[in-house]
């Protein structure tokens, strides 16, 4: 959406122009939520369910669906179903599907014209391709849109389950409710063209002619009493008022040490860099949302190596900053009788005195009497092309270095001239290998170069037959130059020569014009020196790690095969194709526990007793796997495992479909539609996947418990090299300068290193961001800021930009703005949400600002909220299945960021993005949950981050029942001081007809005045009852002072609903104004095993801030409760509920 906005007012004013984003796109239907629920977590109930619920042709009416539930998922799950709708953790995959079907009520996917009598319409096919998130009901690439709220619809697709048909469902039921707004999101205001009666053009205030920019900038920058980061925010946020007052600062010679300092710094460094925990990070990539999500899976991958595996803090940085780049990741084995060698440095009587020892190595010119670097050209060295390769390698052997150059010619047999120069190539290498270069070289020089064009003169015949006679004559049995015919013959030893030489390079497919050093294939992102120091490194380092103390013997092609595999072929599907992960780093903390938890336990696999990386084989259970089998039983590193049970939710991790199989997954690459009988296939994935843990073989191999850091390490390592996300270890950043920041005290947390250019658009972008995670402490912000000498005039259309970034349902707001220019204002939209790459649909708008101090403009928008959730395990053995939990922010421990209830071990709650831990809501007793820190921007339900309880003081069993089923329970809201008062006479009405029975009272201390808490106990104690306290804040909507009896109405569904204990049988939830009157043992057996009351899940206080469950469900409405209770309505009493807690919690 652009605004275009002009501004009239003067530059120095705080003239605001506010964005404010809102949804535009409607909320998801509950029962479309309810399907997304039962399918990713119990998808086998999917199709009973469905079947079950739409019985009648129609969805369930609110009323009953939990009951419909009851024998389809666990009590459980349902709760955590009812967070998740509640949280709107489905909101963006509902609208995705809406906007892939537009407006339609039905749409079918088949590749052709259905036979079906509807009038189907159908979508691009960019959108028909299967999803992990879809709803399945069997294998079918059949997919179906359908707004189930429709007869018709609804009607379909229920003949097509109860035909057995199998298709993909994606429910577009329609609500015709919004949703809610937009909570992080960005927006630019550009500086356009100054209008057509603007001022003359030396009042148009030009940054670029600043001299000494740079040194001012870093004056700026010292004298502000605030952070780097908030100093660099406030710059960015108001450039045009803060530019003059960089104009007129006078550096001081601070400004030039600080500045040096960083120059000095980033000419060792080499390149301008930002790396989060070791992941490179372009600035370019500003969305609030992915700059969260990178931080969130970086947190989680920090967070298994140092927690689950035990690796240090300075270990774990060395895993996730290690470079892995798989492109040529192999040895092309250049040991053939094709290649002809202009050198050997192991008989060249010049180097006689040479040393064959590996200490030569740690000399800068190291002289070994050893093929050691051995370079190849793949040529013809008849053209200027191919001569030029050797010519620019020749050189190299004179420089007293253990270099040797070989040739695979590969001459054109078709052209005459040509295949003579073969024929005489090869006649001269019988004798002597180095005299057929010379007879190359010599023929080149003979040529010569055209002074006047500067190209290379023709090669004829003459100079060519010149070249070959000078060689050949000090040679002996050498056919002259004008009988090399005879040469041609098959059975001649040359065209033998020729032969092998051209089955080679069939073979090995190098591609003409190739060029490799020790088989590594050579490219352009190096220079030749940087290669031959590598190399040398990589040999010095080998021979170490083996013992090696001298050359002599050694197979160099054999050495470097430990580090990388030995190929005869190019075009290797297993070294070239594009390699594919498991997808592991987009799943949360729980997936990757199970994944460490299940390579823990080395029982799940077979092979050798110590071993360093891992093969799963998936495959169909009639599948013969004894090739498989017998290929990994000959490899020491690689364990292997075929078809294991998975643990856990590590379905969700390795989760392939029947027509992918046979799948291999090895060191978390994966090969899909694997030939089983393929031997010569399956050593290639063997041999690769013993070399792909090299890359961490000398930081991990003296960790315990080895294996699983291995399997870890290379599987995150996958995913990382399949998505071409580099990884690299940046320095800790110079400290000397004042142009760095370094974040002192969050040193537990990821670091953030960047090194940035602060009028850069693209970081300007950022850093209201970087400003937002130093705050809060979700990274540990290392930044050097290197200003420019002087702002280029081209840069001022990008610094001519501001930038805001919102996280929260906020407005953004511009100041400040420069009135000699127009501007327009546009929303970024987080480029991480499947639905914003499929359709942004914005409309256009503008709006003009004249004037006026503030202008709102209103986007539509849509995107989710964010959602923290987990799993609790509470290994106290008394603990209860239901407790009150908080999310406390580590900044700080009195910030409750949210109070909520954990059923049976999982929580959800809406956070802001930060840093937390969860704990039990009671200050006598701290319990942690472990993971703390814990930094979560999960938006939907595959993103859960696993907690269990550490240990901590005693705790404090408020809720926890012990009590007889045959006890009372009485449960009580109170709103004031009047409803106490009342509260003490309905019990000792209680007391009168409980017909000796014990009582148990429940209240939550929250509601009590200070004096009922002292009085209550007293009470209790001498009428013989059992007061049980417990502590709930209560949600917002549920507190209305201005109707306090609908308050606690809407209070006691809550606590029914939610976290009264469920081993409690019956309860009797009362009104502080009941009186009983009859016996309350009667009451509760004449209930003839049905319940008085029952409490609907759905009830429209969890949806809304505005709740009207008065309207909905009154106490003693005679028309809602004999639907539920049928002919016992002679025991309901005004105000009184007696509530079954096990079975009306469905």
């Amino acid at each position: 959406m652009i605004f275009f906005v002009q501004c009239a007012l003067s530059v120095m004013s705080p003239q605001t122009i506010s964005v404010d984003i809102q949804s535009k796109w409607e909320s998801a239907h509950p029962f479309d939520q309810i399907l997304y629920y039962i399918n990713d977590r119990h998808q086998p109930a999917l199709k009973q369910f469905f079947l079950a619920a739409t019985d009648g042709n129609k969805l369930p009416e609110e009323s009953v669906i939990n009951k419909i539930l009851k024998p389809f998922i666990p009590y459980s799950d349902l709760l955590q179903m009812k967070s998740y709708i509640k949280l709107g953790h489905y909101f963006q995959r509902s609208v995705t599907f809406k906007s892939m079907a537009r407006t339609s009520e039905l749409v079918l996917i088949t590749g052709e014209t259905p036979s079906f009598q509807h009038n189907f319409k159908f979508v691009h096919r960019e959108h028909q391709q299967v999803n992990p998130y879809d709803i399945m009901f069997g294998n079918s690439r059949t997919i179906v849109y359908a707004d189930l709220s429709n007869t018709e619809a609804l009607s379909f697709v229920r003949s097509l389950l109860e035909n057995k048909n199998e298709f993909v469902l994606r429910p577009i039921s329609k609500t015709n409710e919004p949703n809610q707004k937009l909570t992080a999101f960005s927006a630019t205001a550009i500086m356009v063209d100054a209008p057509k009666n603007a001022s003359a053009d030396d009042k148009v205030y030009n940054e670029s002619n600043i001299d000494d920019f740079d040194l001012k900038l870093t004056q700026y920058i010292i004298d502000s009493k605030k952070q780097i980061p908030a100093t660099l925010k406030d710059i960015t946020n108001n450039w045009p008022k803060v530019i003059r007052e960089i104009e007129n600062i006078r550096p001081t010679s601070s400004a030039n040490r600080s500045l040096n300092a960083i120059r000095d710094f980033l000419a060792r460094q080499g390149t301008l860099a930002s790396a989060i925990n070791g992941r490179t990070f372009m600035f370019d990539k500003n969305d609030p949302h992915e700059i969260l999500n990178i931080i969130n899976q970086e947190t989680i991958y920090n967070k298994i190596l140092t927690e689950e595996l035990g690796l240090s803090k300075n270990l774990s940085e060395r895993i996730t900053s290690t470079s892995i780049d798989l492109k040529n990741n192999f040895i092309l084995d250049y040991r053939n009788d094709a290649v002809k060698w202009l050198n050997d440095v192991e008989t060249d009587v010049s180097h006689a005195t040479w040393s064959t020892s590996v200490q030569e190595l740690i000399r800068p010119n190291p002289r070994i009497r050893k093929n050691l670097i051995n370079f190849v050209v793949y040529a013809d060295p008849t053209t200027t092309q191919g001569f030029t390769q050797i010519f620019s390698i020749a050189p190299l052997i004179r420089t007293n270095l253990p270099i040797r150059l070989g040739l695979v010619p590969n001459f054109n047999l078709k052209n005459r001239l040509h295949r003579k120069v073969a024929f005489a190539f090869h006649h001269i290498a019988k004798q002597s290998e180095t005299s057929a270069f010379v007879f190359l070289i010599d023929a080149f020089q003979r040529a010569g170069v055209n002074r006047t064009s500067n190209t290379k003169n023709p090669m004829t015949e003459e100079i060519y037959a010149a070249s070959y006679q000078k060689v050949i004559s000090n040679m002996q049995d050498m056919l002259p130059w004008e009988r090399l015919y005879e040469l041609y013959s098959p059975i001649s030893e040359e065209y033998q020569d020729i032969k092998v030489t051209s089955e080679y390079l069939k073979r090995s497919k190098v591609p003409f014009g190739y060029m490799t050093m020790n088989g590594k294939i050579l490219d352009n992102s190096k220079k030749l020196p940087e290669h031959l120091a590598d190399m040398f490194h990589t040999i010095f380092e080998l021979c170490t790690v083996d013992g090696i103390m001298d050359l002599q013997g050694v197979d160099i092609v054999q050495l470097l095969s430990q580090k990388w595999p030995v190929v005869t072929e190019l075009g290797h599907q297993v070294y070239e194709d594009a390699p594919q992960g498991t997808g592991i780093i987009s799943h949360g903390y729980d997936v990757q526990k199970d994944f460490v938890d299940f390579v823990i336990k080395q029982d799940n696999f077979e092979g050798p007793q110590n071993p360093l990386g891992y093969t799963i084989l998936f495959c169909d259970k009639s599948a013969d796997t004894t090739v498989f089998t017998d290929v990994m039983s000959k490899d020491r590193y690689l364990s292997h495992a075929i078809n294991p049970v998975l643990p856990g939710k590590l379905n969700m991790l390795f989760n392939y479909k029947p027509e992918e199989l046979p799948v291999i997954v090895i060191n978390g690459r994966v090969f899909r539609h694997v030939n089983l009988t393929d031997d010569k296939f399956l050593e290639d994935i063997m041999n690769w996947g013993s070399h792909f843990i090299n890359h961490f073989k000398l930081q991990l191999q003296r960790v315990t418990g080895r294996f699983a850091a291995f399997a870890y390490s290379t599987t995150m390592a996958m995913d990382f090299v399949a998505a071409g996300i580099p990884r690299i270890l940046l320095p800790d950043l110079a400290q000397e300068s004042q142009l760095v920041y370094v974040d002192k005290d969050n040193t537990d947390a990821l670091s953030w290193k960047i090194l940035a250019d602060p009028t850069r658009g693209n970081f300007q972008q950022c850093i209201d961001m970087i400003n937002y995670i130093s705050q809060k402490g979700l990274a540990r912000i290392q930044l050097m800021v290197l200003p420019p000498h002087r702002i280029n005039e081209i840069d001022l259309n990008v610094i001519r930009r501001f930038y805001r970034t919102a996280l929260g349902p906020q407005k953004l707001t511009f100041k400040f703005f420069d009135t000699e220019y127009n501007y327009t204002i546009k929303p970024i939209p987080p480029s991480t949400y499947s639905i914003e790459k499929i359709y942004s649909d914005f409309d256009d708008e503008y709006v003009t600002v004249n004037g006026i101090d503030d202008g709102d403009l209103v986007v539509s928008y849509g995107i989710n909220g964010f959602v923290s959730s987990g799993t609790s395990k509470f290994e106290l053995p008394n603990f209860m299945d239901v407790a009150e939990l908080e999310i406390v922010d580590t900044s700080d421990e009195s910030s409750v960021i949210e109070t909520f209830v954990d059923i049976h071990g999982s929580w959800n709650a809406i956070t802001s993005p930060g840093q937390f831990y969860v704990r039990m809501r009671n200050n006598r007793s701290p319990h942690k949950v472990a993971g703390e820190s814990i930094f979560d921007t999960a938006v939907s339900s595959k993103n859960d981050v696993n907690c269990p309880l550490k240990n901590g003081t005693e705790m404090m069993y408020e809720m926890n029942y012990s009590g007889s089923t045959e006890d009372i329970n009485i449960f009580v809201v109170t709103g004031s001081k009047i409803h106490e008062k009342l509260t003490l006479t309905m019990l000792l009405s209680a007391k009168e007809f409980s017909d000796g029975k014990k009582i148990n009272v429940w209240m939550n201390k929250n509601d009590l005045s200070p004096e009922m808490k002292s009085i209550l106990p007293k009470f209790c104690e001498e009428n013989g009852m059992s007061l049980n306290l417990f502590a709930k804040k209560w949600p917002a909507s549920l507190m209305t002072p201005e109707n306090p009896d609908f308050s606690v109405g809407a209070r006691r569904i809550a606590l029914l609903d939610m976290i009264f204990p469920i081993e409690i049988g019956r309860v009797f939830v009362v009104s502080p104004d009941t009186i009983f009157t009859e016996s309350l043992n009667e009451m509760v057996e004449g209930l003839n095993e049905t319940s008085v009351f029952y409490i609907p899940h759905f009830t429209k206080f969890m949806e809304s801030s505005v709740p009207d469950i008065p309207t909905k469900i009154k106490f003693t409405d005679k028309t809602y409760a004999p639907q539920v209770i049928g002919a016992n309505m002679n025991i309901l009493r005004k105000q009184v509920i007696i509530f079954d807690a096990i079975e009306d919690r469905y």
